[in-house]
């Protein structure tokens, strides 16, 4: 049998059996990713001119007037410090800043935007006014209340009736006020490009004049460092005045010589300084009538720093240094009322800011009596102002012992921006009879702050 030999047949290929997973073949691959060209932040343009910041003084604080010399050119503006951008608020007039703050400003045409202008508005703020006699009390009919501020070219306005003072309400002040009748004296200190300062407020109450009761006083005042006060110091009662004896303690390390009473022509008062510090004051004669008695006369040593300092004369309930007045009539009981000497620089610092020393527990101290050897305490600062620039400060805590003579002292810096760093716990010294602490803090320029304390 002839079989047929067949022709073109294919050759057959095993396929491989397959152990294990696979390796898929893409079929389309994704493509490479092209980089993306980063989106115009509009750079500065050369051909627009940045623009001008300028400031003037009015009330309250600064004007901020800005231009630009480029024609057509709108301004976009910022004041919290922020860089300016197109969506920034546009500047159409000048407007005022009543507390420090950083202007920064651009000038735009179309989408192209010039180099920023930048200037920090400092705005200083007045000292309050300080009143003397202060701190509200009960003063005779006729009293003469004075103001005064520590800001030099300042105005004061104030109030008797409780409603705030301002430019625009209440009586400017030029002389001493009178004190009639029962009032609330309110007061602040302006001064064109300066902000408003603080509102000082004080209740007075007319203290009724009985035969029974006299009245010894001496006033406050403002010192700066190096300057001499005057502080009346006077004796009232509803009888002629036969005869007194009283006391006034001052903290004398902080004067250039003793204390010295200056009487009035014709009045033979004595003086004398029973020991550092504390300073009796005499008289036994002729009858005389209600009034000034003389001038307490203090000069301030130069490295004074900012504080009030307490002028105290002890009152009956002092066993050893109680006050006594005789009179033509009946012998009076005798109330007193001390004075504040409040010190300042001659120059305003560019902080503000009140301090208070606590324990490390957060307890109030208030003298020094309340601290012992070994404590640990912890000044409390709390910054209320500061300008955009001024980023730290100094704090000095220095501790006295009854002598007066310094045994220690810590000095730190701390960061305005971050309230940790305002938080510093200090141990006084072992072995110290501890008679006074003053921490004071000062600014970038070494000028100190109000907040200045002394216990």
């Amino acid at each position: 049998t002839n079989t047929p030999t067949p022709t073109n047949t294919p050759t057959l290929t095993p396929t491989p059996v397959l152990t294990g997973t696979p390796t898929p073949t893409p079929t389309n691959p994704p493509p490479t990713p092209t980089p993306t060209a980063p989106k115009p932040t509009n750079p500065p343009s050369a051909s627009i001119a940045k623009p001008r910041i300028t400031l003037s003084n009015v009330t309250g604080g600064k004007r901020v007037t800005i231009a630009s010399d480029t024609s057509g050119a709108e301004i976009r503006y910022t004041v919290n410090g922020d860089a300016p951008s197109l969506s920034s608020p546009l500047y159409s007039a000048p407007f005022d800043l009543t507390e420090s703050k950083t202007v920064k400003a651009v000038a735009v045409i179309g989408g192209a935007v010039s180099a920023a202008a930048e200037m920090d508005v400092i705005v200083p703020r007045c000292e309050p006014p300080v009143a003397s006699p202060g701190n509200g009390q009960a003063l005779p009919a006729g009293t003469k209340i004075t103001l005064r501020s520590a800001t030099s070219a300042s105005t004061i306005y104030y109030t008797l009736d409780g409603a705030e003072p301002g430019v625009n309400h209440g009586e400017r002040y030029t002389g001493s006020v009178t004190l009639l009748e029962n009032m609330t004296l309110k007061a602040v200190t302006v001064r064109n490009g300066y902000r408003d300062s603080e509102i000082f407020s004080a209740d007075y109450t007319v203290l009724e004049n009985t035969r029974d009761t006299a009245f010894i006083s001496v006033g406050s005042d403002m010192a700066r460092p190096g300057e001499t006060v005057s502080l009346p110091v006077t004796v009232q009662a509803e009888d002629a005045i036969t005869g007194f004896a009283f006391y006034i303690r001052y903290p004398w390390d902080l004067f250039e010589s003793k204390a010295v009473l200056e009487p009035m022509p014709n009045v033979a008062v004595s003086s004398q300084e029973i020991s550092p510090g504390l300073l009796r004051v005499s008289y036994n004669g002729s009858a005389l009538s209600s009034g000034s008695i003389g001038d307490l006369i203090l000069t301030v040593q130069e490295s004074v720093y900012n504080g009030e300092y307490t002028l105290e004369i002890p009152d009956e309930n002092d066993a050893a240094y109680a006050p006594s007045v005789t009179t033509t009539g009946v012998k009076p009981s005798v109330n007193t009322l001390s004075g504040v000497l409040t010190v300042r620089d001659s120059y305003n610092s560019r902080l503000v800011a009140d301090v208070s020393l606590k324990t490390a527990s957060g307890g109030i101290i208030n003298s020094a009596s309340d601290l012992r050897d070994g404590m640990e305490i912890r000044p409390d600062i709390s910054v209320t102002d500061r300008p955009a620039d001024l980023r730290t400060a100094n704090v000095f805590l220095a501790v006295y012992d009854r002598s007066g003579c310094m045994t220690d002292l810590q000095v730190w810096e701390i960061d305005l921006s971050n309230p940790l760093s305002l938080v510093q716990t200090l141990s006084i010294p072992e072995g110290v009879q501890i008679g006074s602490v003053k921490i004071m803090i000062l600014d970038d320029s070494l000028v100190p702050v109000m907040a200045a304390k002394e216990l």
